[in-house]
């Protein structure tokens, strides 16, 4: 939804430049587009799950290890960079609408710089937004992620690819919580496991991740349709149903018994501080919990 709103800047902005009568200087019109339009472009290279929500299918056969050091390296580079680049516009040389657009991507730099204050990092999956269900989705074959053509489905194979890394880190991560006092509340990781353990077993022709194959178009050849279903058939029952496997077992003897009996993320290490700071996100005020809940 950011990169839409991003991509949609970048639209007005550069619209603006021709139909606004403005002193200031074309040049900086000129720049600040670009950095808009650079902004976007990064964005969708560094996150190509926001590429693929947003109609970009060059990056629909990656997906990075958003868990990994050198991936939050990349993030926190990123947006140092376009806050730093931001910083040195004049708003004085703007017109109306690209102070607006500078204000919206200052802020969105600022807030997702200061999330590395955090360790959100160390609970990765929970049962309402983790990357896990959002791919889920698109295995479907029915949401962003095309099925249209042959090179569709192998991207789609690269990306489980991608995603299983991901997966495997999040378990990693999720250890390293569990000694630190980042994990879930019980009350929550019992809502988690169900989530894996109905893609854990076969058969596979019934399996989410093999949905695709039910739904290969009518032009591919008999010789495409069979070697993508035996394609399909082991990333399900080869990759997929182990790896989710793995996921249930560590889910069930090692995380819900580590599990805390709070509800609230105040108990977690800064758990008022990330409580604050994700008011601030999703709010974009300044308003305590208090001032929201009078």
């Amino acid at each position: 939804m950011k990169r839409v709103l991003i991509a949609s800047l970048v639209v007005l902005v550069v619209f603006s430049c021709k139909k606004e009568s403005k002193t200031e200087s074309p040049k900086v019109s000129e720049k600040f587009a670009k950095l808009l339009t650079d902004y976007s472009e990064e964005g969708y290279e560094l996150n190509p799950i926001s590429a693929t929500n947003a109609g970009d299918s060059r990056y629909n056969g990656q997906y990075p290890d958003f868990l990994s050091d050198a991936y939050k390296a990349k993030k926190k580079a990123y947006y140092t960079k376009y806050k730093e680049a931001l910083s040195k516009i004049d708003d004085s040389l703007l017109t109306e609408t690209e102070r607006m657009s500078k204000a919206v991507l200052l802020w969105d730099c600022t807030i997702n710089l200061e999330e590395f204050n955090f360790r959100k990092d160390l609970m990765p999956i929970d049962q309402m937004w983790s990357k896990n269900l959002d791919f889920n989705q698109f295995a479907s074959g029915i949401t962003a992620q095309p099925f249209k053509t042959v090179d569709d489905y192998n991207q789609w194979l690269q990306r489980v690819d991608g995603y299983l890394v991901w997966l495997a880190s999040a378990k990693k991560n999720m250890q390293e919580g569990m000694t630190q006092g980042y994990v879930l509340p019980k009350s929550l990781i019992v809502k988690v496991i169900p989530q894996f353990e109905s893609l854990s077993h076969g058969p596979v022709e019934g399996h989410l991740f093999y949905a695709p194959i039910k739904l290969m178009p009518d032009s591919f050849s008999e010789e495409e349709k069979t070697t993508l279903t035996q394609a399909y058939t082991a990333m399900v029952s080869e990759k997929i149903i182990p790896a989710y496997n793995e996921m249930v077992n560590f889910l069930k003897t090692d995380y819900l018994p580590a599990g805390r009996e709070s509800s609230g993320i105040a108990e977690t290490p800064l758990g008022d501080a990330y409580y604050a700071h994700q008011i601030k996100k999703y709010t974009t005020t300044a308003m305590t919990a208090n001032q929201i809940h009078e």
